[in-house]
């Protein structure tokens, strides 16, 4: 499930400027935020995913 979460979060990368959290940030936290509720209730439902959780973290990396 790792990999559906940060699957989710990949297009949501984000620098702060000057140290502070801008305006989309919180945003994309929130967004976050549902996505690791969702997630946690999915293997209760029987579903996997389908792509590796190393293939997603080398695709962040790679961003």
């Amino acid at each position: 499930m790792k990999a559906i979460a940060l699957n989710s979060l990949l297009g949501l990368v984000c620098d702060p400027v000057a140290g502070l959290v801008e305006v989309p940030c919180i945003k994309w936290n929130v967004i976050g935020t549902s996505i690791a509720f969702s997630v946690a209730e999915m293997p209760l439902t029987g579903i996997k995913s389908r792509i590796l959780c190393d293939e997603v973290i080398e695709a962040m990396y790679k961003v």
